[in-house]
């Protein structure tokens, strides 16, 4: 009897992910499709699932906080607009100071309105320095996700918390 016949109340031999010693070959993977169905899963092996729900909670978790830098980058270069005044006051001040810029009229811009830029004009873009700095925090997200996904959990969190700490 495996592991997952003996935790499992109404267990399917075709829905288990394979997890178990004896389990046998899964008809979806048989079928080229990718799917995993945790319910089966989590009963199956509760602490190799509870170890992957963490991994893969961190391995979400560097995403996000990659996407967050990829951004700050953006925005650091001049490669973003800043956001959009959201009141009256907002918006006559920055008229005053001049903090926006007009782009160059183009077939997708149907009122003025698309051709305003909220931004800095003194601000200028700097795309290679954004490609360096990109490429650099690519591979440290690299590296970092490696330590993340192969090295025990509380090894995997300090490395994420290292990336996170990074300017």
């Amino acid at each position: 009897m495996s592991n997952c016949e003996s935790t499992q109340v109404n267990w399917d031999p075709y829905d288990c992910i394979g997890c178990c010693k004896d389990a046998p070959p899964n008809k979806k993977q048989e079928t080229k499709m990718n799917y995993l169905n945790t319910n089966y899963a989590v009963a199956c092996c509760p602490t190799q699932t509870e170890q992957k729900q963490e991994k893969m909670y961190m391995v979400d978790r560097m995403e996000m906080i990659r996407d967050e830098k990829v951004q700050d980058l953006r925005r650091r270069f001049g490669l973003e607009d800043d956001e959009a005044p959201r009141t009256a006051e907002d918006f006559l001040k920055r008229i005053e100071d001049k903090q926006f810029k007009l782009r160059d009229k183009t077939s997708w811009m149907t009122t003025f309105w698309d051709r305003v830029q909220w931004r800095d004009p003194a601000k200028e873009v700097d795309q290679d320095g954004f490609n360096a700095a990109y490429e650099e925090l690519m591979e440290t997200f690299a590296n970092t996700m490696d330590e993340v996904v192969v090295l025990p959990e509380v090894d995997g969190l300090a490395a994420l918390n290292e990336f996170k700490a990074l300017n």
